[in-house]
């Protein structure tokens, strides 16, 4: 079984001063990584200018993953914050997009499950 962790860190401040949170996902996204991405959303949201979310080092997305990464903007969305998606294939950047989602050009690194 391939569990779900994530990495949390924040980049050097470059728009007004804020950091922008950056939430690495390694392993399986789907509905078992809920709490461990929606408690990294809850961060102090007057300090950081927004979201990245990178989807490199995941190996599986299922349906519901893609539930938790749209779950993820609404978040972000309420608190005013841009969210955005980076290394994902291609495959997945269309589905997002079609979706509303911002995914940044990036090379394709990840197979949909």
């Amino acid at each position: 079984m391939i569990d779900t962790k994530i990495c949390v860190s924040l980049t050097e401040p470059v728009y007004r001063d804020k950091a922008t949170l950056r939430i690495e996902l390694h392993g399986r996204l789907d509905i078992r990584c809920t709490s461990k991405l929606l408690s990294a959303l809850t961060t102090e949201t007057k300090a950081i200018a927004g979201y990245i979310i990178d989807l490199r080092a995941v190996r599986e997305i299922y349906d519901s993953g893609v539930a938790l990464l749209l779950m993820a903007n609404r978040r972000a969305r309420a608190a005013s914050l841009p969210l955005e998606l980076i290394n994902c294939d291609t495959r997945l950047a269309r589905r997002c997009r079609s979706l509303g989602l911002t995914v940044a050009h990036k090379a394709p690194v990840l197979e949909m499950a």
